[in-house]
């Protein structure tokens, strides 16, 4: 009987096997890294979009509150409120600094306001993933509200 061949045998049996869990473990933790990836793309666009819904509406309550007050600076008004109201939130961008430092055209269009708001930005962060969208915003109000 031939016995050279089993201690060879045996050992490619057990390499095979342990190369075999070893794929499949690579599976299992594959596909709990891509769902985590997914969960943080996922997140990240989800706050980009509130942060931006965020802005524009703060941006529309800023405008309107300077309107309400009677001044005859709208500019300077509109820059009063920006800084009583600044909360210092992260990642909402740039709009209060904007703001503040007069970086927006304000028209004044005979019955009518136009404010614009270019390269307005939010950011987003989750792990070490980040996302920064920049937008324009554009309001108008009628005078007299």
């Amino acid at each position: 009987m031939n016995r050279r061949a089993n201690l060879p045998m045996t050992l490619l049996f057990f390499v095979c096997l342990f190369l075999l869990t070893l794929a499949l473990f690579s599976f299992a933790t594959f596909k709990k890294t891509q769902d985590q990836t997914l969960s943080d793309s996922s997140m990240l666009t989800s706050q980009l979009e509130f942060k931006e819904q965020y802005v524009r509406a703060t941006a529309r309550s800023l405008f309107t509150e300077a309107l309400v007050h009677p001044s005859s600076d709208v500019s300077a008004q509109l820059q009063s409120v920006a800084v009583r109201r600044d909360l210092g939130l992260v990642g909402i961008g740039n709009l209060f600094a904007k703001i503040r430092d007069k970086d927006f055209t304000l028209e004044d269009k005979g019955d009518r306001w136009v404010l614009t708001l270019k390269d307005v930005f939010v950011t987003s962060q989750v792990g070490q993933h980040r996302l920064t969208r920049t937008f324009t915003i554009i309001l108008e109000s009628r005078k007299g509200l």
